[in-house]
């Protein structure tokens, strides 16, 4: 009716050339927030490997390089805490899809479990495995950087990765010679 009246009998409005303007910066845009996302997400990478390390090597783990490399990485955290290292693999039920819910409740328990333990393992308490738990991008290069020191692993296992034999142990006895006729 409204076209009747001003004397057209259609209405076009050609929306290619803005269509074509909207998605080339929509493109720019996505691709700008992509780089921003992967610069963070190297830089939290490297900061939380590197603290890792540092975490490691207070420790005195014998495989301190350990915080570069993904899975390895959990698995030794969990032996500085003093629980064993496949709890660290427990987050791989989680692609069982009938049981992955629990699964993800069980990587939860576990990971409170031994950033708990890993806090006491440096002589912290509760309040800091809070930080480790809620922010670990936070609390591990503190405890990495900081001043903490290794106080023994808190969990059950205790210092299992020196007792394998990878590293001397701390009061190493001088052997005893053999018992043989005397001269």
């Amino acid at each position: 009716m409204l076209l009747s009246i001003l004397g057209q009998s259609s209405f076009e409005i050609d929306t290619t050339s803005f269509e074509t303007t909207t998605t080339t910066t929509n493109a720019g845009v996505a691709g700008a927030a992509l780089l921003i996302w992967l610069v963070f997400a190297v830089g939290a990478y490297v900061l939380m490997a590197l603290s890792v390390n540092k975490i490691l090597k207070k420790a005195g783990h014998p495989n301190d390089w350990a915080g570069w490399v993904p899975v390895y990485n959990a698995w030794t955290v969990c032996e500085v805490a003093g629980r064993p290292g496949w709890w660290s693999l427990v987050g791989l039920l989680s692609v069982i899809p009938i049981i992955n819910f629990f699964a993800w409740i069980a990587v939860l328990v576990v990971q409170i479990i031994v950033l708990l333990d890993l806090s006491k393992s440096f002589g912290k308490g509760g309040g800091f495995a809070a930080l480790l738990i809620l922010l670990p991008i936070v609390g591990f290069p503190v405890l990495g950087f900081g001043d903490a020191q290794y106080q023994g692993a808190a969990g059950p296992e205790g210092d299992a990765f020196k007792q394998n034999g990878t590293t001397p142990p701390s009061n190493p006895q001088a052997p005893t010679p053999p018992a043989g006729p005397a001269a």
